[in-house]
């Protein structure tokens, strides 16, 4: 059996009618309820937010210490490197000067870069300049011989 589900049936009618004299008789909201469920909403929210403004405290603080203790790394860090890069500097030139004789005022130099190293040496007093710019092979050569052997 079919029914038509835009029509209610009797059955519902009837039932729907005898709710409606108890949906009539459920009193309104007074002000003073409506005031007190805006009141009990209200301190929800606050201790919502009190809680919010103390977690972020927390994290601002811990945020604080992390950063004090990377600054520390960090400067620790570079520093243990820059004394490494100064010893390689000094120990290959004076290695490379010790291979080549007419290179007495021979330096190299290892310089921190955006995450690399760079290596640029002295080409006799013109400046500093990658290896392969105006050295023979023959002096790249045992440029990379002192290197490995330091």
């Amino acid at each position: 059996m079919k029914t038509e589900l835009r029509i209610a049936p009797d059955a519902v009618k009837k039932e729907l009618e005898a709710l409606q004299p108890l949906v009539d008789a459920i009193p309104d909201p007074s002000q003073e309820d409506a005031a007190k469920e805006y009141l009990t909403i209200s301190q929800e929210r606050l201790e919502a937010f009190r809680e919010a403004t103390r977690q972020s405290e927390r994290c601002k603080s811990q945020f604080d210490i992390a950063t004090k203790v990377m600054d520390a790394f960090n400067g620790a860090a570079n520093t243990v490197l820059e004394n490494i890069y100064k010893e390689v500097e000094a120990d290959f030139s004076k290695y490379y000067q010790q291979i080549n004789d007419d290179e007495s005022a021979f330096t190299g130099k290892l310089e921190p870069s955006q995450g690399s190293l760079d290596f640029n040496v002295q080409f006799y007093g013109r400046g500093f300049f990658p290896p392969g710019a105006y050295h023979s092979e023959g002096h790249q050569d045992s440029m990379g011989i002192v290197c490995i052997l330091r």
